[in-house]
């Protein structure tokens, strides 16, 4: 019997911020994206990796709203 790691649907907001925190993050501008991770690491990873380089000066932050496991239905 194989033991394989649980699968989530990570759905969260991902807005440019300022590192420094100098300037407030505004996440009413946020976006909502959706990955498929194991756990909240890999998809903190994942979201800065489909949004790909922030502009200038700036760095992305990431709320995670929900995750939901995704059940295989072929074990």
């Amino acid at each position: 019997m194989t033991t394989n790691k649980p699968l989530f649907r990570f759905n969260a907001r991902v807005v440019e911020s300022d590192p420094t925190g100098y300037y407030m993050t505004r996440w009413d501008r946020a976006q909502s994206v959706s990955v498929i991770a194991h756990n909240h690491d890999e998809a903190f990873e994942k979201v800065r990796t489909l949004m790909g380089n922030p502009t200038r000066h700036s760095a992305w932050a990431v709320r995670i709203d929900s995750a939901e496991e995704i059940i295989d239905d072929n074990q």
